[in-house]
């Protein structure tokens, strides 16, 4: 009669080991991952330069793109240095991780949905002095 016992007690043992395993294998039932943030929910009216990109420029291009080391020869710690990359054509594509430019920043990852599409709002609204 022990061997019943015994083998009910291994089997409740594998059964919850089992359940436990199965809920624990979920970890790709979280928010970020099922619907990742595309810059949809991203406010882009009023875009400004001094608000909004300047300081990502600060955060993200300028260690390399400052007026006294110009990587490249682009200059993003000033409003006309960012405005003639913008002008060369190049600028978008760099930090769009397009064909065509090196992908920026150099080495790093792609910028945030949100911050891309607050640059791009702006440049589509001729990239003002504001």
């Amino acid at each position: 009669m022990a061997r019943p016992k015994i083998n009910s007690t291994i089997s409740k043992v594998i059964s919850l080991t089992l359940f436990t395993l199965f809920l624990s294998s979920c970890y790709y039932d979280n928010e970020e991952y099922l619907y990742p943030d595309n810059g949809s929910n991203c406010d882009t009216t009023g875009v400004q330069y001094s608000t909004d990109i300047a300081p990502l420029m600060a955060s993200t291009c300028n260690a390399c793109h400052s007026a006294v080391s110009p990587s490249g020869n682009i200059v993003t710690s000033d409003y006309n240095g960012i405005k003639t990359a913008i002008a060369g054509g190049l600028f978008w594509k760099a930090v769009n991780h397009e064909q065509g430019a090196t992908p920026m920043p150099l080495n790093g990852n792609k910028l945030a949905p949100c911050e891309l599409a607050r640059i791009k709002a702006w440049i589509d609204a001729g990239a003002p002095q504001n």
